[in-house]
């Protein structure tokens, strides 16, 4: 993460990251989304750190909440913009930078075939993963601040990993090689699999055109062409 920050910096970035004068007014505001959500997680799966190895799994937590913030700088912070440059001369080069920094985004998660995940689960992770890059520039449009999405994704993952915590638990896995193991999924065929999270799917994807929409595309545009260096 420390890189991309640097990055950022170098680029010149921080202005279209909106972290240049630090969070705008109406945007502090919107802090209480992610603080709210924090608070349901710890409520609903309080018990998960009561385990021995709670503090271990605290540990782990953190770490995805680095990775969030690091998918979010690359993805939204450095790749964007650089995007909205190649499309320039696009019709609409905002949207043509945000569906392929957002499928960029879902294809990445193949990595995860390299540590033993099944292959089903994870064509359905890189499909869901590009339906949350649409929401997440959303995200990012509307509030010209990076922050906001940053912190959304982080929590998104702890929930995540929480939940297969406690699955594992069920299970009666050991809770660090539950932490360190693939995500096991009864077997299900893949249209199965995106049926079930068909809703939460289309919720993303309404919810983030819907964000973007509503955003201010020429100005985000303009702080993608003209205050960016390289």
């Amino acid at each position: 993460m420390g890189f991309f920050v640097w990055l950022i910096k170098k680029w010149r970035l921080q202005e279209f990251n909106g972290i240049k004068g630090g969070l705008l007014p109406e945007n502090r505001k919107l802090l209480w989304i992610p603080v709210a959500y924090l608070l349901f997680i710890l409520l609903n799966n309080f018990s998960a750190f009561n385990y021995p190895y709670g503090f271990t799994l605290l540990l782990f937590l953190l770490g995805f909440c680095l990775i969030g913030f690091t998918e979010e700088f690359f993805f939204r912070g450095i790749l964007l913009p650089r995007l909205i440059r190649v499309f320039a001369n696009h019709r609409n080069p905002v949207m043509a930078g945000v569906i392929f920094s957002s499928l960029l985004f879902g294809v990445f998660h193949f990595i995860n075939l390299a540590y033993g995940q099944h292959f089903q689960v994870t064509v359905f992770q890189v499909i869901s993963a590009s339906c949350a890059g649409i929401f997440f520039c959303g995200l990012f449009l509307i509030t010209q601040n990076i922050v906001i999405p940053s912190l959304i994704h982080s929590l998104w993952d702890v929930k995540e990993n929480i939940q297969k915590f406690r699955r594992a638990q069920e299970r009666q896995v050991p809770d660090v090689e539950a932490l360190e193991s693939p995500v096991v999924i009864p077997q299900m065929e893949l249209s199965e699999i995106i049926v079930s999270e068909l809703p939460f799917l289309l919720f993303l994807l309404i919810a983030g055109t819907f964000l973007i929409w509503k955003a201010d595309k020429k100005e985000f545009f303009l702080k993608g062409i003209t205050r960016v260096t390289v």
